[in-house]
């Protein structure tokens, strides 16, 4: 069972993962996209703390701690 904090911060890495996606899909039709640009992107940092978020979630979970 994941610690009370680990679900906290957890749930706001999601929060904050879905903020910068959106941010991303809002800003994609104005952008053009180079190869290295990328990375400088909202989009792909929000996606980065989503899936950051579902680790820090369900990690515990699989490791069996």
């Amino acid at each position: 069972m994941p610690k009370l904090w680990q679900l906290i911060v957890g749930h706001i890495l999601l929060v904050v993962g879905c903020y910068l996606s959106a941010w991303g899909i809002y800003l994609a039709p104005k952008s053009s996209p180079t190869p290295i640009g990328i990375f400088a992107k909202p989009l792909f940092w929000g996606l980065i703390v989503i899936l950051g978020g579902l680790c820090f979630i369900f990690a515990p979970h699989i490791m069996g701690g």
